[in-house]
């Protein structure tokens, strides 16, 4: 390019106008060639510039977008482990109320079981009994059905227990329970109210049906293999029965008639049955009552 402006100078200087046109066009020529060269090559490193930021941006792009991901990883872990620790939470509180709730569950059985139930024979108790007997003596009456009672003592028991000792005689309690408990009906109602002193209300029971199943428990009790003990003796007990058509729906009387009975059990020999005979009438303990053996 700097040739022809200098060829096109020289031919200009020596008024050799032709040449001078063809060395100025020459020159032009190659002047717009290196523009466009420069151009070119401007435009190109420019192209460069901008592929190379935007390579940079895309760059920049990933490096936040796999931060992002790094940080929603550590996030789903975070929560992952936020998860498990309070569902591990949830567990133990779970347990614990769970735990807490069969505690309470079992204290208030076993207050229950302190409250109704004999601790050693493991029948009611004379307190429960009470409540339980007069609710069923109140639906009987109510419902115009007979209610039997059954009263029987365990005979010479104050020996057993002086002679063999008392877990000898406790042991007897739990086997009269048990042998009785075998002879009557589920609804029956049957309670140790004191010592070696039991008693069973039957509801919906005439005196007859008591008066069987008095004798079975009489049998059963006779029948006790004491021998488990290391002792030789003989468990029996003396029985006395009333019903609601002797004695009336209330429960007093109920208790003092069968127990008149009882007492004629004792003195008429023992191991037997009494029946409550409200017409005829002799003194006995506690009561005015005489008995009628059988």
């Amino acid at each position: 390019m700097n040739a022809y402006k200098i060829l096109y100078q020289i031919n200009k200087s020596q008024n050799d106008s032709v040449s001078a046109l063809y060395y100025h066009e020459l020159y032009a020529q190659a002047d717009k060639a290196y523009l466009d060269d420069i151009k070119t090559k401007h435009l190109a490193f420019q192209l460069a510039e901008h592929q190379a930021a935007e390579q940079k941006s895309r760059i920049k792009l990933l490096d936040r977008q796999n931060n992002l991901l790094l940080t929603e990883q550590q996030l789903a872990k975070t929560q992952a482990e936020n998860n498990r620790l309070f569902i591990s939470l949830l567990i133990a509180i779970i347990t614990l109320l769970g735990f807490w709730a069969y505690k309470s569950w079992t204290i208030q059985k076993r207050l229950k079981q302190l409250a109704e139930y004999d601790a050693l024979t493991h029948v009611f108790n004379r307190g429960h009994f009470t409540q339980v007997a007069q609710s069923a003596l109140t639906y009987c009456e109510s419902s115009e059905v007979d209610l039997s009672y059954i009263l029987f003592d365990l005979d010479n028991f104050k020996q057993i227990n002086d002679k063999y000792g008392h877990a000898c005689g406790d042991w007897v309690l739990k086997k009269v329970a048990k042998a009785c408990q075998a002879q009557g009906r589920k609804n029956d109602i049957f309670a140790r109210i004191g010592g070696e002193e039991f008693c069973i209300a039957l509801p919906g029971c005439d005196l007859q049906t008591a008066v069987k199943l008095a004798e079975a428990c009489r049998k059963a009790i006779a029948g006790i293999d004491c021998s488990a003990t290391g002792h030789e003796f003989e468990v029996t007990a003396s029985f006395g029965i009333t019903d609601t058509q002797m004695s009336g729906y209330k429960l007093e009387r109920l208790i003092n008639d069968a127990d008149s009975a009882m007492y004629q059990s004792k003195e008429t020999g023992r191991d037997r049955i009494c029946i409550f005979d409200p017409e005829a009438k002799r003194t006995i303990p506690q009561a005015s009552h005489t008995l009628l053996s059988l």
